[in-house]
C-alpha cells in the first residue's frame, strides 16, 4: 500500500517547505506542496520536520560485526544508513557478516602498517593517487602519531597516567600539522580529501586554507567535540571520555558550531564503538590503558536537533545536509541522502515539541553508557522509514525484521547536496 505523509515540513539541503511526500515501494514517487493519491494510507505529520534518513559516515566495525549489533540503535536514532571500516582486503566477508542489520550499510578499507598501525607519506601519496583514479575521496584521521607517542613516552616515564593528560598527550597542533600534511599529499596527487573527526580551531583553520586555494576538502565532526570538553578529564570516571583526537576546550567547541553553520564542515558522524563501560573503566586511572573510543550511534541527530537547531546554531537545511545530503554525495550512495522522486523513501519525522532527558537505560546502544547521560534534549526522531518500510511509529519498532541491506558506490555520483 502506498502513503502519503502530509503538512510536514519538508527539509532537505538547500530548502524547506510544508508539504506532502508519496512513499510507493522503496522508492519517493512524489514530494510537493500538494500531493495526491487515490488507495493510498495517509499519516498527518502536521508540526513535525520530515528529514532524509541520516547517513553515519564513521561507524567502528565492532558495532555491525555481529549478529547482535547496534544497527537497532541506529534506526530508533534516525540513522537509515551507515559507513564502516572493513578489514576484510576483498570486503565479501564484511558483507556477509554485517549486513544482517536494520540500516543499510556501506564499506570502506582501513589502510595500515601492522608494526606501528600508521602510514608513511609514501604509502599515503600511493592511496591518494588510486583514489583519484577511482574518482572517490580519501577517507582519514588526522594526528601526528610521531608527536602524540613521544609525549605519551615522556609522561609515562614522568608516571603521569592520569585521564587529565590526555589532551597534552594528544595536543591540537598534532592535528593540525597532521591535517596540513594530509592536505599537502593530498593535493599533489590531484585527490579530493574527507577529514573526519575534527576536533579543533587549528585543525579547520588548515581546511579553510586548503579549500580557499581551490582544493576539493570535506571535513566532518561529532557530537561530541560539538557538545562535550576536556573538562570531563577531571572529573568522575574520567576514562569514559577517553576518545582520539581528544575533547578538546569550550573555544574549540564554539568555533566548530560556527563552522558547521558557515558551511566550512560538511558532516557529522557519531564515531561510535560498542565499548562498554566496563571496558572503558577497566584501565582505573591509567589513560594508557584506556579503550578509547565512545558510543553515540543513537543520540548523533537528537543531540545534533536539540543543541543545533533549537538553539539556533544551525539551521534545519544545514541539518538535513550535515547528517544526510552531502554524507550520501561523499559515500557515492546515489539513491539516499534527498527527498526527491525516485530516491529511497529513507525518510524521518523529527517532533521539535518532544522533549526527553538522555539516559543510557532509556537507549538501545550494546554500550550500556553514555557519555551525554542526563542531557536533556528538545525535539526527537518519532517515525523512521528505511526504502518505504516503516519500521519506528511514534518510537516504537513496528517490524523486527532486518532489512538492511549492502549499498555500492555509485562513483558518478555528483554533490547534489543542495536539493
Amino acid at each position: 500500500m502506498a502513503l502519503v505523509i502530509k503538512n510536514a515540513i519538508i527539509t532537505g539541503s538547500g530548502r524547506s517547505f510544508r508539504g506532502d511526500v508519496l512513499i510507493e515501494g522503496e522508492s519517493i514517487a512524489a514530494a510537493g506542496s500538494a500531493v495526491y493519491a487515490s488507495g493510498t494510507d495517509v499519516l498527518d505529520a502536521a508540526g513535525k520536520y520530515l528529514f532524509p534518513g541520516g547517513i553515519d559516515l564513521n561507524v567502528s566495525a565492532d558495532a555491525y560485526s555481529s549478529g547482535d549489533n547496534d544497527s537497532a540503535a541506529a534506526l530508533f536514532g534516525g540513522t537509515t544508513a551507515v559507513c564502516a571500516v572493513c578489514a576484510d582486503e576483498s570486503g565479501s566477508a564484511c558483507e556477509r557478516e554485517m549486513t544482517a542489520g536494520y540500516t543499510d550499510l556501506g564499506l570502506y578499507m582501513p589502510f595500515e602498517r601492522a608494526d606501528s598501525g600508521c602510514v608513511d607519506d609514501c604509502d599515503i601519496f600511493s592511496l591518494a593517487a588510486k583514489a583519484a583514479e577511482r574518482g572517490a575521496p580519501l577517507i582519514c584521521r588526522c594526528e601526528n602519531s610521531t608527536v602524540t607517542a613521544g609525549l605519551a613516552g615522556m609522561m609515562q616515564k614522568q608516571q603521569k597516567s592520569r585521564p587529565s593528560v590526555w589532551p597534552a598527550v594528544r595536543p591540537a597542533y598534532a592535528e593540525a600539522e597532521a591535517v596540513h600534511r594530509m592536505l599537502t599529499i593530498a593535493r599533489a596527487a590531484g585527490a579530493a580529501v574527507y577529514i573526519s573527526g575534527v576536533s579543533s580551531a587549528e585543525a579547520m583553520d588548515e581546511i579553510i586554507s586548503a579549500r580557499r586555494s581551490g582544493q576539493t576538502v570535506y571535513a566532518g565532526t561529532c557530537p561530541h567535540y560539538l557538545i562535550l570538553t576536556e573538562d570531563l578529564y577531571h572529573g568522575a570516571d574520567a576514562s569514559l571520555f577517553t576518545v582520539n583526537p581528544p575533547l578538546r576546550t569550550q573555544r574549540d567547541c564554539e568555533r566548530l558550531w560556527r563552522a558547521l553553520a558557515q558551511g566550512d564542515l560538511d558532516c557529522v558522524s557519531s564515531d561510535h564503538h560498542a565499548l562498554s563501560r566496563a571496558d572503558k573503566i577497566s584501565s582505573g586511572e591509567n589513560i594508557f590503558a584506556s579503550f578509547a573510543g565512545m558510543p553515540g550511534i543513537e543520540t548523533r541527530l537528537a543531540l545534533l536537533f536539540s543543541e543545533g537547531v533549537m538553539k539556533n546554531r544551525i539551521t534545519p537545511e544545514r541539518f538535513a545536509a550535515v547528517t544526510a545530503g552531502t554524507p550520501a554525495a561523499i559515500a557515492g550512495f546515489g539513491r539516499k541522502g534527498r527527498i526527491s522522486a525516485g530516491m529511497d523513501a529513507d525518510v524521518i519525522l523529527v517532533d521539535p515539541s518532544a522533549k526527553t532527558v538522555i539516559s543510557a537505560e532509556k537507549l538501545h546502544q550494546r554500550s550500556g553508557y553514555t557519555p551525554y547521560q542526563g542531557m536533556e534534549l528538545n525535539g526527537l526522531v518519532t517515525d523512521v522509514w528505511l526504502r518505504g518500510h516503516h519500521l519506528i511509529a511514534n518510537g516504537v519498532m513496528t517490524d523486527s525484521t532486518p532489512r538492511g541491506r549492502f549499498v555500492k558506490r555509485d562513483a558518478g555520483r555528483e554533490d547534489d547536496s543542495n536539493d
